[in-house]
């Protein structure tokens, strides 16, 4: 244990550096010329506090004078009957001065009668003070404009007031209810002071103010630490933002293919409310669209929302996926992290947010290079519908499908169901609801065409109106980030103070739809595995990398990840091993390593001649294709065998730790371990594998799962390394038990669990002549769960398992939830969760997003809370109110006894507590890793940076 600590030890600290050498192996990839061509770019990286759009040269601002028109939304307050009747606006109120006011009533009011203008400031209940109110004069007329300086004096509003008005001469009696609200009270005279009103959620009083504004953004800050070295961010509060003068400036429209780019650094979500990321138009009415993130439940989801005002409104919203299956949700955007966003849309306005539909969404949300998942759509018709009436008919069958071509062009998408009821057309519906959801993306109603699939009946016709709706604004600017809503200029968290900060890198619109391979590249540039790799050590860790090669792509994005490390600093690759594998696998291991400019590492293997398993990708004409002169075939005295790479490594290193990564079975550990002196070494393969345990080597091995015989403690438990991990594919060797009987002092850790996917989107940035994507592409794709990849990853960096459980009795007078931290555990342990209590009375743990912690994997395996923990650590609440709660944290990472047999095949892993004498661990991931955790695919994201970076690092502008 001590020696595994020491290992882990070298990985302490998370911070950036720096690394001169190229950071792809790849030479002949170059970046397309469309990515570095955006109509927008705003680069938080620049020395100035002025922020430039560095397209325009024009600067943004943050502070905006202008006027808004507040708005109640449309409809005629329906009182049932009568007068005197007192109504405030039930919409979001705007700061300002008010210079004019318009009312619309059900009747007109005598001319000279008189109506009270009332301001309010709204308590709960609802109640209502007014704070000031006046008289204007009624002109006769249905609908009256008021002026300021004519009709009224000029007055001020201020958040949290709201405007009404209370007439004893207008009768406000309509029969045409919408749904939403007003604050209605029936009074005999003009309300003063504070009085109770009621929240009428069926009628709605239709009123309009033009306020006239002058607002600035909090204190934005140039040059704040960025997410790499020389890298800077600007530091937007909770009230602060940045604006574009140019009001057309970022302007994209739904019939327009547009590509946004967002890079955020260090996220801090407060997860309340919505935090806006960028914006344009105004969120509260018109036209709008706007990146943001909002709690979903438990866990926050990343969504763009877009508005439109036409002949039918529309608004679409896509949200990242809110669950990973039927029970589990997903947080897309867990704070402490860099995020690269990218928004695409195609201009087809399809919103495609139904499995039903023909095509797929207009919108894609990229993170950090992943494609998330479409969430919900709201509203009614989208883009470019076109709105359907119906007159005339007789006959038809209650449901009569039809079809609409032209439209436009080939974007224009309608076909619907005309409704009847006794042989009469009554209503035209789309095919999906809500109405409307099935017609997109149409243009125009010249040329229009439509045809019934099997009408019964006759004299039907058909007439479209088109919803010609528009997201873009025309009187409100850019904001990055920050929003207008009602007329207000507001910051990333509005008014909400305890917003934490938000860093923004650089924004960016683009002319078109970045392909995957533009997305990828953008994604690159924040370089995710340096978040989650500590400094590299003074003296790399000599390291032999052994796997199975054809299996599955995984294999090779293992051995990637190695060829990685070891050019950031990390490791020493002294030898490779393809095992239990076909001959062809052997030769893309040699040529991996020759692309990365490793020639002198060997390779070796250990079953010449087996088939491939699992994977078709193994082929000799992609061996061709990239080097022809590459050998093919082992056994001729081309390749050593996997006890003479180990033997050789071994001995090059008498007194220095060699550590070990096996993702397969232990054919070539055991080969090596029994293999006689040579002229290599007069050591015996099992005396230099005791001197490398001597030295304080360790093997990082795949598998294996030890369960809690009762939660949430795991230890004592019970589990398996893996059958099939101990020797050949059919079980006719001894080599796992081998191993497992003779390996002595030298610690086997096995990563256990199923783990987030490695891609997608590894191979789309690298060249077609490369070993790895040859492979990839052949196999069909470079989406893998990262079972491989796992222990790979977990022995770079201390995020990827380590995690634990927490136990708790006792204690009262605490509150609903209480956070925790934790103290100890290692150099790396970080743990955090909720506690929470019913009553005072303590009764769960939860992790940080709210999730109970005793989440599984698709293998029943406990990931645990935090990660990085080699010994229990001290749980610590944060700000507790009440007294007596014992906590106790065990480890996911235990130490026990395995025991396999080769026939019967066998194998069972029994935890032993205390002290760790046979040297045989199971960790199981972390929640970093787990798909099963509610966590982002970080997992993914860091092996996606770490396997294949862009060569520059950055690609919209230089450092």
């Amino acid at each position: 244990m001590r020696r595994l600590s020491a290992f882990l030890f070298l990985l302490a600290g998370v911070v950036p550096f720096a690394c001169a050498q190229n950071t792809n192996p790849q030479t002949t990839w170059s970046s397309q010329v469309f990515v570095n061509s955006p109509s927008v770019y705003l680069n938080f990286n620049d020395p100035t506090s002025t922020f430039n759009e560095l397209i325009s040269n024009t600067a943004f601002i943050s502070s905006v004078s202008g006027s808004a028109t507040v708005n109640a939304p449309q409809g005629t307050i329906y009182g049932g009957g009568g007068t005197n009747f007192a109504d405030f606006m039930g919409v979001a109120p705007a700061n300002g001065t008010v210079s004019s006011i318009t009312i619309t009533f059900s009747g007109a009011p005598s001319p000279g009668a008189a109506i009270t203008i009332m301001v309010g400031t709204l308590g709960s209940g609802p109640t209502i003070t007014v704070t000031n109110s006046f008289v204007v004069t009624a002109a006769g007329s249905t609908t009256q404009t008021f002026v300021a300086g004519t009709d009224f004096t000029s007055f001020s509003m201020a958040a949290g007031q709201y405007l009404g008005y209370w007439s004893n001469a207008a009768n406000p009696a309509f029969s045409n209810p919408i749904i939403c609200c007003d604050y209605q009270q029936h009074t005999s005279t003009a309300p003063t002071g504070t009085s109770a009103f009621s929240l009428d959620n069926n009628n709605q009083i239709q009123m309009s103010y033009v306020i006239n504004y002058t607002t600035s953004s909090g204190t934005v800050t140039p040059l704040q630490p960025g997410m790499k070295t020389n890298n800077f961010s600007a530091a937007f509060p909770y009230n602060g933002w940045r604006a574009a003068p140019n009001n057309t400036m970022g302007a994209v429209d739904w019939s327009a293919p547009w590509t946004i780019l967002d890079h955020i650094d260090n996220l801090q979500y407060d997860r309340t409310g919505s935090l806006i990321l960028a914006s344009k138009g105004d969120l509260a009415s018109g036209s709008s669209w706007s990146l943001f993130l909002q709690m979903n439940g438990l866990v926050s989801q990343l969504c763009f929302q877009r508005v439109g005002t036409g002949t039918v409104g529309v608004t679409e919203t896509q949200c990242s996926a809110p669950t990973t299956n039927a029970v589990t949700p997903i947080d897309w955007m867990p704070n402490g992290f860099n995020y690269d966003i990218v928004v695409t849309d195609t201009g087809t306005g399809n919103p495609g947010f139904y499995p039903s539909s023909p095509g797929t969404s207009a919108i894609t949300i990229y993170v950090n290079g992943s494609a998330v998942s479409s969430g919900v759509q709201s509203g009614g018709y989208g883009f470019g519908a076109l709105v359907p009436t119906v007159t005339g008919g007789t006959g038809y069958a209650n449901d009569t499908a039809f079809n609409v071509t032209g439209g436009g062009g080939p974007n224009c998408h309608a076909s619907g169901v005309m409704r009847s009821s006794g042989g009469v057309p009554f209503n035209v519906s789309a095919n999906w609801y809500p109405t409307g959801s099935g017609t997109w993306g149409c243009t125009t109603t010249s040329g229009l065409t439509y045809a019934f699939t099997g009408a019964t009946g006759t004299g039907a016709t058909l007439s479209f109106a088109l919803n010609g709706a528009s997201m873009n604004s025309t009187t409100l600017p850019l904001m990055v980030p920050g929003y207008v809503s009602g007329g207000s200029y507001l910051g990333v968290g509005g008014t909400d103070t305890t917003q934490g900060t938000t860093y923004v890198d650089e924004f960016a619109t683009f002319p078109g739809v970045l392909n995957q391979t533009q997305v990828q590249s953008l994604f690159y540039q924040s370089e995710f595995f340096r978040r989650l790799l500590g400094t590299p050590p003074a003296n790399p860790v000599s390291f032999v990398f052994v796997d199975d090669g054809c299996g599955d792509p995984d294999d090779f994005f293992a051995l990637q990840s190695a060829v990685r490390a070891q050019q950031l600093g990390y490791i020493q690759i002294e030898g490779a091993v393809a095992d239990t594998t076909n001959d062809v696998s052997i030769g893309i291991f040699r040529q991996m390593l020759d692309q990365a400019g490793l020639a002198n590492i060997p390779v070796g293997y250990s079953n010449p001649g087996q088939a491939a398993s699992g994977s078709s990708g193994c082929s000799s004409a992609n061996l061709t294709a990239y080097n022809a002169s590459t050998p093919q075939t082992v056994g001729t005295g081309a390749y050593p065998t996997a006890a003479t790479v180990l033997r050789t490594v071994m001995a090059a290193n008498p007194t220095t730790p060699v550590n070990i990564f096996s993702g397969t079975s232990m054919n070539s550990l055991a080969q090596f371990m029994q293999s006689p002196a040579d002229g290599i070494s007069s050591m015996t393969g099992l005396q230099l594998w005791n001197q490398n345990a001597a030295n304080g080597g360790v093997a990082f091995l795949q598998g294996g799962q030890c369960n809690p015989s009762s939660f949430p403690a795991t230890s004592p438990c019970s589990g398996d390394i893996g059958i099939q991990y101990l020797g050949d594919p059919g079980g006719t060797d001894n080599s796992g038990p081998y191993v497992y009987a003779n390996h002595g002092a030298m610690p086997l850790a096995s990563i256990g669990g199923t783990p987030w996917p490695s891609g997608p989107g590894i191979s789309v940035t690298r060249a077609f002549f490369d070993p790895m994507f040859l492979f990839v592409t052949t196999a069909g794709s470079d989406i893998r769960t990262g079972w491989d990849s796992l222990p790979m990853a977990a022995f770079i960096s201390p995020y990827f398992s380590g995690g634990v459980t927490v136990g708790f009795s006792g204690g009262t007078g605490y509150a609903n939830q209480t956070f925790f931290t934790s103290t100890g555990g290692g150099a790396n342990c970080q743990v955090a969760g909720i506690m929470t209590a019913s009553g005072g009375v303590p009764n769960g743990i939860e992790s940080v997003w709210g999730l109970a912690q005793n989440a599984t994997d698709s293998g029943g395996l406990y990931p645990g809370l935090g990660w990085g923990c080699l010994t229990p650590p001290t749980i610590v609440l944060t700000s507790p109110t009440g007294t007596g709660v014992v906590l106790t944290a065990y480890t996911t990472r235990v130490c026990g006894t395995e025991t396999a047999t080769i026939s019967p095949p066998t194998d069972s892993f029994v935890s032993t507590p205390g002290s760790c004498t046979t040297n045989v661990y199971e960790q199981p991931m972390s929640v970093l890793a787990s798909p099963a955790s509610a966590e982002a695919p970080i997992f993914t994201w860091f092996l996606n940076s770490l396997v294949d970076p862009i060569p520059n690092g950055r690609v919209l502008a230089p450092q």
